[in-house]
C-alpha cells in the first residue's frame, strides 16, 4: 500500500479487499483527519455514498478494472 502527504493531504489506496473500510474507521479514531469525497476526482459513473464520503472499493468483474481501495483524508 501507498500512503502520501502533501499539504496535509492523505491519499491511501491499497490492492487488497479485506478490512479497508475497518482501517479508515480506525484511522479516522486515532490520527487528526476526516474523509473528503472523491466525487471531484473520479468519472461520474463511480459516484455513489462511498465515494461522497471519501473512499471506494473496486472490485474486477464490476468495475471491469483490477481491484482496488482508495481512501481520501484531509488533515483536520
Amino acid at each position: 500500500n501507498l500512503k502520501k502527504y502533501l499539504n496535509d493531504l492523505l491519499v491511501f489506496y491499497t490492492e487488497y479487499f479485506e478490512e479497508n473500510e475497518e482501517n479508515v474507521l480506525w484511522f479516522l479514531k486515532n490520527y487528526p483527519f476526516r474523509l473528503e469525497s472523491l466525487d471531484p476526482y473520479i468519472p461520474e459513473e463511480l459516484h455513489c455514498k462511498s465515494t461522497k464520503l471519501g473512499y471506494l472499493q473496486l472490485l474486477p468483474g464490476i468495475h471491469k478494472t483490477d481491484g482496488f481501495f482508495i481512501a481520501r483524508f484531509r488533515r483536520k
